[in-house]
Formats: C-alpha cells, structure tokens, sequence
C-alpha cells in the first residue's frame, strides 16, 4: 500500500518535471529516464515549451540516481507548458512493486519547480508482490493544482529532520477508478478528490524508510538496535504526512455475487484544524435475499500518535528496552457514531427490517491511555417478533408484535479512585425505562491494571459507595396485569390483589428497618399505581461495601445494616 501510494504521488510529482516559463524554446525528447534503484521514472514523448533549459540540460538529469540533485535541478526549472505521451513510475519496496503509468499529460505554468495546474488523460496501475499480481487497475482524467514538483522529489532523497509540514499538492482529483484484485471481484470509484495534501523531510529519506519498514518482517526477531530504528522511523513517518480533506464518490465494491456500496466516503485530517474524521455515508451491502444499510458511519478525534510514543518508549532505546504496559500502547480512540440502520432478511423470513436509529462509541483519553471515561449507547433498536420463533414467544404473549428498545453505559473516573457510574439504561418503547447510577471505589488499580489478569485481581477490592434504580412504566404493567387476569379480572384487580400478597411477604423478607420500610412502602405504592419508583442506596461506610462484607449478607434484611436507603414512588 506504501509503495502504491508512493507510485502515484512520483508519478504526477514527475507529470510537471519540466514545466515553467522563462526561455521562449522548444525542447523535443523522445525519452527521459530518472531515478535509482528503489524508483524509476520513464517520460516518453515530451515536448516542453517555454523551458528555461536546454535539451541537453534536461538530458543530463537522466545521468542522475541521485533524487537530491535532480530536485535541486527540477527547483531551477521553468516552461509554460510541458506535453508527454506518458510517464511510466516503478517503485520497488522490498518485495514490492508498484507500476504506474499517466497518459495524454499536460502541465502548465511552471515557475522553480512549482505547477500551477496539470490535466492527464488517464492511465493505469499494477502491483506486485515477489512477482506476483495482486492488484491491477485503471483511472479516468486526473487533475493536479498547485504541484511542489520539486519539494516532492526532494522528500525521495536523504535531508535533515524537520518540524514544518509544507504543501506538496493543493488539490488532486481522479476519476473512473477501477481497481481488480487477482483474487477476484472489482472496485469502481466514480471520482476522488484530495486537498491539502502536506509533507516534511526526513533524515533518511522517504524511499530508504519505507524500504527498511519492508525489510523489517518479524518485529519479534529484530535485535533491541534494530527495533530502536524502526520504531523511531514509524514515529517520524507517520508524523511526516498530513490531508487535509480527501472525498471519494460513488464507491462499488463486487464479486459478482456480493454488492457493496459507498455513497461517499471521507477523511479530514489534523490539517484542517478540526481534528481528524473519517466517515462514510450511504453505505449498502447485498448478497442473496440479504440487504444491508446505513446512513452514516463517523469515526473522529482518534490518534495513533500516543502509541507510537509508547512503542518508542518502549523500544526507541535499544540498552533500555522494557516490556510495555497495555496502557502504554493505547491509541486515542475518540468517537464512533452510526446512524439509521437498516437489516433485511438475515435469519427472518419477515418482511419488515430490523432497524438502528443510531450507536454512539465515546472513549474519553485524548492522549491515550487508561480511558478516563467512556460511552456505549445504542437508540432505536427495532425488529419485527418472528411467530415461529419460541424465544419470544412470552413477549409475543404480552400482545408485541415488535420490539423498540434503546440502552446505554456510560462510565467515568471521579479522581484517581472513585468509578462513576453515570448511565446504565434499558429503555422499551410500551415497555418500561430502567436506569441505574452510583459510584464504585478502589477502581483505580482496576482501570490501570497492566493486563486482563490484573484488573481481575484488582477489582476483588473494588467497594460499592452508591447506586441509584429508577423504574419508569411504559406499558409494560398494564400488559402483565391483562395477561394475569385472562379476561376474568380487571388489570386493577389483579394490581390490587398482587399488591396485597406483596404487604405480606416483603415485611419479613426486608425487615422492620427505616430503610426497610421506605422500601416496602414505595414497591407497595408503585405495585398499586406504576408510574415511577426510585430507589437510592448509600453505604454507611464511607469506604464503601467490599465484597468480603457482602458475603456476609445471609438474607436480604442485613443488607440494611450496612446501606442507608430512600425509596419513593411517583
């Protein structure tokens, strides 16, 4: 993929090679050849009006492997206006090999190594991998404005590191991709623009980088000095390239028996200054009777940066290297949201669909880590009950004939040791609304525990400092009481006797406590006329409930030893 990239960025980097006003003369070559062996460039057919240098001079930068030296000379150049049949761009990594060829090429307006725009008729692409294909392709008209030819060929040669990120591109726009991998199947993209596209030197340069990452197949193996440079080389790449916006139109993806389409898709990176984004929208899949959509899926504020910084922490220092920690090597995750969902035909014979309103993934640690929070909720869950299905047989009994249902979790560290359960919900539309919250201690072992084994053991000591339980009716009791009753009761008799056995049984079970009895008296009341119960647990000990003292509770009734409990109901 590297290599593919880099092929199409040389290739139109090259399309303005000789491009630029100054001397009003007509160079002729029939071919150029430039470039090393790593990457090879073959210009056939060109024709260069305007240019600032002679036929010869041109010639000479073919003489050259050196990417350093024809980018200083390719600094130097102007034309009004430069044609070629094509450009052929061969780039070889490792066992890699990217060929890409541009046709019908036309720049023009180049001043010290800078297009100002440049138009190619299209062209075609294949990659290798030990001399096998595995991709092959073609491209419709591609478009380029505001090309740093010279900038881009120098990011090929070894410089010296540096901070500034400059534009290489300001715009790049091809159209009618067709992508076909060896092993089958086709992708189609009817149009794809990029913008903003900016990159920075390194030491080593962009082709000896990413030849080292290539030879570099088993991390496990390499010795501590080679883990350092490649680790550190990972750091400075993935640091050394920024988009600001990249679209792409009309995306189908096919194997003849399976569909999937991609309305658009898009990337805002850092460049634009809102943090980066990836979203794809109008999205679909089809295979058989089965179908799949989506309205949007967006992905934001996540970065890779703090786990590079912890793989360089870890292994940057060959004479210090340490096993790192799982939370070393977090990414910052950032948002997933999903909107409108929609299934058709997967294990149901129904006809109706089974939807998704929406799906929120939140995970608060922007600069990666143990999460200082996180969110999981999920709106508007709906399915058609399957009659023939016995596991919802009961609901089905109740008189649904579908379900509607959202939840949600949604968690946060108050401090270094206190978990805060903000959100923990199930709500059914005609069914009922449940949601508890509390907070939790001794969770900070947990949540920094080095590995899975660790937060197990740790979470032994965790203590239960507060919960809160509302339960809101939507229907759901009505439905009971009516099936209780089976026609031969009122819903109110059946609450009414119900409510009565209930003034019974729980006095003995909960005891006579104050807290007892508040309980006792809310259910009582809630049974009676549901419309809301809240019921609020404190734990007398500040410290909270460990779970030693909870396995000391023999019955229900010593539980309000230990918690100080308010009940009402609305």
């Amino acid at each position: 993929m590297f290599a593919r990239s880099r092929a199409a960025l040389l290739a139109c980097l090259f399309a303005g090679l000789l491009i630029a006003p100054v001397h009003a003369q007509t160079v002729q070559i029939e071919q150029l050849t430039i470039g090393s062996a790593g990457t090879t460039i073959v210009l056939k057919g060109l024709e260069i009006e305007g240019s600032s240098l002679s036929a010869e001079a041109l010639r000479r930068l073919g003489t050259s492997g050196d990417f350093k030296a024809v980018a200083d000379a390719v600094g130097k150049l102007s034309a009004t206006a430069v044609r070629a049949a094509s450009i052929e761009t061969v780039d070889r990594v490792g066992k890699d090999r990217s060929t890409m060829v541009l046709e019908g090429v036309r720049l023009t307006d180049i001043r010290n190594g800078r297009a100002a725009a440049g138009i190619m008729n299209g062209g075609r692409f294949t990659e290798e991998t030990d001399g096998r294909s595995v991709m092959s392709g073609t491209f419709g008209t591609v478009r380029v404005r505001e090309a740093d030819i010279a900038f881009g060929l120098a990011l090929q040669a070894p410089g010296a590191d540096s901070a500034e990120l400059r534009p290489v591109y300001a715009s790049v726009e091809v159209t009618a991709v067709e992508m076909k991998p060896e092993d089958g199947g086709r992708v189609l993209m009817d149009r794809m623009v990029a913008s903003d596209i900016l990159a920075r030197p390194l030491a080593k340069g962009w082709t000896a980088t990413l030849e080292g990452f290539a030879a570099a197949e088993d991390f496990d193996s390499l010795k501590p000095a080679d883990r350092a440079v490649l680790v550190r080389d990972l750091e400075k790449l993935y640091a050394s390239i920024a988009i600001g916006r990249l679209e792409a139109l009309g995306i189908r993806v096919t194997d003849g028996t399976e569909d999937a389409l991609i309305g658009r898709m898009l990337f805002e990176g850092a460049a634009t200054g809102r943090g980066p984004v990836f979203a794809l929208d109008n999205v679909s899949h089809a295979s058989g009777a089965e179908r799949v959509s989506i309205e949007t899926i967006r992905f934001s504020d996540w970065s890779m940066e703090p786990l590079l910084k912890g793989l360089v922490a870890a292994y940057g220092d060959p004479a210090k290297t340490v096993e790192p920690s799982l939370s070393s090597l977090m990414p910052a995750f950032g948002a997933l949201r999903i909107r409108n969902v929609s299934v058709r035909g997967m294990g149901s014979p129904l006809s109706a669909p089974a939807e998704m309103r929406g799906l929120e993934i939140r995970v608060d640690n922007p600069a990666g880590g143990i999460p200082k929070g996180m969110r999981l909720a999920f709106e508007g869950v709906t399915a058609p009950l399957d009659p023939a299905d016995a596991e919802t047989a009961d609901l089905r009994a109740l008189g649904y004939s579908k379900i509607d249902v959202s939840g949600a979790i949604e968690l946060a560290m108050r401090g270094t040791d206190e978990l805060e359960i903000r959100e923990v919900s199930f709500k059914g539309v005609d069914m009922a609304d449940v949601t508890l919250s509390g907070v939790l201690g001794n969770a900070g072992a947990v949540m920094n525990a080095s590995s899975a084994e660790a937060a197990a053991l740790s979470a032994v000591a965790m203590t239960i400092k507060r919960l809160d339980l509302t339960v809101e009716n939507r229907g759901l009791a009505e439905k009971l009481a009516a099936k209780e009753g089976g026609g031969r009761k009122t819903p109110q008799q059946v609450r009414n006797e119900t409510k009565a056995l209930a003034a019974l049984t729980l006095p003995p079970i909960l005891g006579t406590s104050p807290g007892a009895r508040a309980l006792t008296a809310a259910t009582l009341q809630f049974i009676g006329d549901p419309k809301r119960l809240t019921v609020s647990a404190r734990a007398k000990n500040t410290a909270g409930i460990g779970a030693a003292e909870a396995a000391m509770i023999a019955a229900p009734a010593d539980a309000f030893a230990l918690v100080e409990v308010e009940a009402r109901a609305d």
